[in-house]
Order: structure tokens, then sequence, then C-alpha cells
């Protein structure tokens, strides 16, 4: 079974781990092991607490996905943490960060700190041979320019071969 990490465990991140624990086999057979990782701030945990306890960390009136989320957590393929070791053990990364619009200097940019803090803790912690699907909105260019950089230079420190590394934008 393949382990899909997915990072950011806001209403869109909560919601692909629902939908992707929820694939079983013809059997019933989960076909992915799903973790969840989120900040260790207050509100991060509090995410993460509510998931483990199968409830969804959102106010939903999607009764399906809630009632997929209990089945997926009491099935046990599906948790939440804040911690980054769990990169290690990914076969797949999804990453769902939401990058605000912010003003500086009196105009609109998109903030990409925070993005940017996960992504190099995604490529310090992650094994060769992982799959890194950027699911959040980003400028063009961003994994060209920032992404696949942080990940090279990551790699490089590690002496990993970036050649045994896959990353998408969707």
């Amino acid at each position: 079974m393949k382990n899909i990490v997915i990072q950011g465990l806001g209403f869109v991140g909560a919601a692909m781990a629902v939908a992707a624990a929820s694939r079983v086999d013809s059997e019933g057979n989960p076909l992915f092991n799903i973790i969840g990782i989120d900040l260790s701030t207050e509100e991060g945990k509090n995410r993460i607490d509510t998931i483990n306890s199968g409830q969804f960390p959102f106010k939903i009136s999607d009764r399906k996905l809630s009632e997929e989320l209990n089945t997926a957590v009491t099935r046990g393929n599906l948790e939440a943490t804040d911690s980054k070791n769990v990169y290690l053990e990914a076969d797949i990364v999804i990453v769902s960060i939401n990058c605000d619009l912010v003003k500086q200097n009196g105009q609109e940019k998109i903030a990409l700190d925070h993005f940017t803090r996960s992504i190099k803790q995604i490529a310090e912690n992650i094994s060769e041979d992982t799959l890194v699907i950027i699911e959040s909105t980003v400028p063009p260019g961003t994994c060209e320019k920032i992404v696949y950089p942080l990940f090279k230079n990551a790699f490089n420190k590690r002496k990993l071969n970036i050649n045994n590394f896959y990353l998408a934008h969707s």
C-alpha cells in the first residue's frame, strides 16, 4: 500500500486526505495509507486532533465526507500529525498550502514564505523516488524557479540523486 502524505490540512487538504483514504479495492481494502500533516500551532493541532477523532475539522453539510473520514480513521488508513518524520515513509507528497494574497509596499502579492518553508522541510526529509504534487495555487514559474531548486539543493546536501525525484503541479 502506497503512503501518501498531505501537507496542509486546511479545507482542501483535509478533503483531499479523505478522498484518497476512501479509495478501496474490490474487496474493500484501502489502496492508500494517508497521513495528513499540519503545523504544530494551536490551530494546526486542533485540526490534527479533530481528524484523528474521526471528525472533519471544518463545518460542512456533506454527510458522505464526514462518514468517509470516520470510516478511514476507524479502518486505520487515515491519520494526522505535526511530525515531519512522516516524510521519510512517503511515496507521494501532496502539498496543499494556502498562499494568501497580501499587500506589500502598496502592491498585492502572493505570500509564499510559509509555502517555501514547507517545501524546504519536505525536501530535507523525503526519500529518493518520491512524487511531490503541488496542489497549492501558486504563480506561474513557482515550481521551476522556487520549488525545484529547493529540492535540488536539499538533495545535493544529502547526497541524493535529484534524477530520482518526481515533481508535478496540478
